[in-house]
């Protein structure tokens, strides 16, 4: 399900990472929409939650790809529970 077509493709494209697609509708690159703060979207993902940051970690911007963004997550201090 996620995948996009362009107007006159033969063949549909897979939602990148960092996006997801949660229909069979799909007609731009911009998918459903960018995976949710908090989380991070692989390629093909069909849920904008598809995989939790790992305990202590967190992602405060929308369309982490990865696990491990190290520009995006900050290691949160003692303080701060998730």
């Amino acid at each position: 399900m996620s995948y996009y077509c362009l107007s006159g493709a033969t063949v549909p494209t897979q939602c990148a990472a960092g996006r997801y697609g949660a229909n069979g509708s799909l007609t731009d690159d911009r998918c459903s929409g960018s995976c949710n703060a908090g989380y991070h979207c692989g390629a093909g993902s069909t849920s904008a939650q598809a995989s939790a940051c790992p305990a202590g970690r967190f992602n405060d911007a929308e369309g982490a790809t990865q696990e491990g963004e190290d520009r995006k997550s900050t290691r949160l201090n003692s303080s701060h529970t998730v």
